[in-house]
């Protein structure tokens, strides 16, 4: 924006030669925010219990730890609604899992904050864990520098023995599969690679693949993880934080986000009365803004499903979602 000759003139440019716009031709700011919501649609009501106070932190690393705080803030007589788990309950960075050692009954935990008149809040990310190695796209598009992810063994210092060198070797865990991933590749609900082969990136678990949310199908996969029984997260006292869903990807080094040329199957209907759907693909330039705010509906739409759907029942019941990456419209989710 530059004033010239008394004029205000605005320039804008993008990378793929479309731009949506919308004009307000009006300060007043109450009319503004009405046509917004027109547009773009309206928030539903609060959770009312995540009006109040939320303990959040990086990180509670066991049920131990979480189930003392939970303990000190009614012994302090401190109003505290939810409490928060950020990754590292997870079992090796796999999302709706917890790590067995740290958190060995996480429905017993659960029960505790409830009977304190508390509940949970517990992180989901889009990235999913993979076992390959992961190597930054070298192309001009994706401005990163090769990185190997592949484990690197260390030489072994001259004090140990050779038995005890064997022993070390054989108490190494295998690497873990995260059903997630498996299940999303066997279904074809990841993000692909400017070649069209498996994209895997570098996030929290270190190589990743990345849920395709721009699929209609992956929405409902994904949405659908929220309704398992096996899953804490099946539990409407049980609420989520959508994170890294720019989406984040540690090995890309100027952006830190997917390469530009990274390929999404987008799907959608053909009008809201058809059950009809046409399938293009798109680049990720061309639609990354979007991600985030998908990536929410989805989780937005399983809870949604998940409360309903309880023990039987017929309730409608309000969710907390929390999304880092927000957008036009992400207050609809």
């Amino acid at each position: 924006m530059a004033r010239m000759d008394g004029r205000t003139v605005f320039e804008w440019t993008n990378e793929t030669g479309v731009i949506d716009m919308f004009l307000f031709n009006t300060e007043d700011y109450e009319c503004n925010s009405k046509v917004m919501v027109e547009l773009s649609g309206k928030p539903p009501l609060p959770l009312e219990t995540s009006l109040g106070y939320n303990q959040c932190r990086w990180n509670y690393h066991t049920q131990e730890e979480l189930l003392e705080v939970n303990a000190l803030l009614t012994e302090h007589k401190i109003p505290t609604d939810f409490l928060w788990l950020d990754i590292e309950y997870s079992d090796s960075k796999m999302y709706f899992t917890f790590d067995k050692k740290a958190f060995p009954e996480p429905e017993q935990m659960l029960n505790a904050l409830v009977e304190s008149d508390r509940q949970l809040v517990t992180i989901v990310d889009p990235h999913c864990k993979h076992t390959a190695p992961v190597k930054a796209d070298t192309s001009e598009d994706a401005q990163v520098n090769e990185i190997d992810a592949s484990n690197k063994t260390e030489e072994a210092p001259n004090n140990k023995s050779s038995e005890q060198i064997e022993k070390s070797v054989e108490e190494v865990e295998p690497e873990k599969v995260h059903y997630l991933t498996t299940e999303a590749i066997e279904k074809e609900l990841v993000v692909r690679n400017k070649d069209e082969e498996l994209f895997v990136g570098d996030c929290w678990p270190g190589a990743s693949v990345y849920i395709d949310f721009f699929n209609h199908r992956a929405q409902e996969f994904f949405g659908s993880q929220y309704l398992k029984k096996e899953h804490i997260q099946s539990n409407p006292h049980v609420h989520i934080w959508n994170d890294m869903n720019e989406p984040a990807v540690f090995v890309n080094q100027f952006e830190k986000t997917m390469p530009k040329n990274s390929i999404h199957v987008v799907s959608h209907y053909v009008s809201t009365e058809s059950s009809d759907l046409i399938v293009d693909n798109f680049e990720h330039r061309d639609v990354h803004n979007l991600y985030g705010i998908l990536m929410a509906k989805s989780s937005y739409e399983g809870l949604i499903k998940r409360d309903i759907c309880l023990n039987g029942e017929t309730r409608k019941l309000r969710s907390f979602l929390l999304s880092r990456s927000f957008y036009f419209g992400s207050q609809k989710f």
